[in-house]
């Protein structure tokens, strides 16, 4: 169709009529005849074919499944240019242990010794008076995750 053509005959569109009723037939009947000298009706041929016994739901679900494959693996190319760009590093933040009880202890460890340092820093201070508070010994330890121990220390990052 085009469209210029099409334009150009829109505007020497002239009705004249004083009832709304013949008005609106004469509209009619003049855009009908415009729109089948530029755009004709055509007519489309639709094929049915015969149902494929071999495709079936299992092979949409398939299908589905290889497309959701597509984006998961093209996610993980972004999160890898991502993590590429911003310079991440794909090691395990934790320090690296034989026994899993043996991490916990490291930590308390480092966290005395950083308090005993701190203690005795203070000692050559005249008013430095200690206190002491009675601290419950901790006997039992739930087994966290490596995901829920990152949890804990992001939150304490922030």
């Amino acid at each position: 169709m085009n469209k210029q053509n099409f334009s150009e005959d829109l505007q020497k569109l002239s009705l004249d009529s004083d009832n709304v009723e013949t008005f609106v037939g004469e509209f009619e009947n003049t855009i009908e005849s415009l729109l089948n000298t530029h755009a004709p009706m055509q007519e489309n041929t639709l094929i049915c074919r015969a149902p494929k016994p071999w495709f079936n739901e299992t092979m949409s679900l398939k299908r589905l499944m290889r497309k959701s494959e597509r984006l998961w693996r093209d996610s993980i190319k972004l999160y890898k240019f991502v993590k590429d760009l911003t310079g991440s590093k794909a090691e395990n933040p934790m320090p690296a242990v034989e026994n899993e009880n043996e991490l916990p202890d490291k930590f308390a460890d480092f966290f005395m010794n950083k308090i005993k340092t701190i203690r005795d820093s203070l000692r050559d201070f005249d008013d430095y008076k200690p206190l002491f508070k009675d601290v419950p010994l901790f006997t039992s330890f739930k087994n966290l995750s490596e995901d829920e121990v990152k949890t804990i220390i992001n939150k304490l990052a922030m």
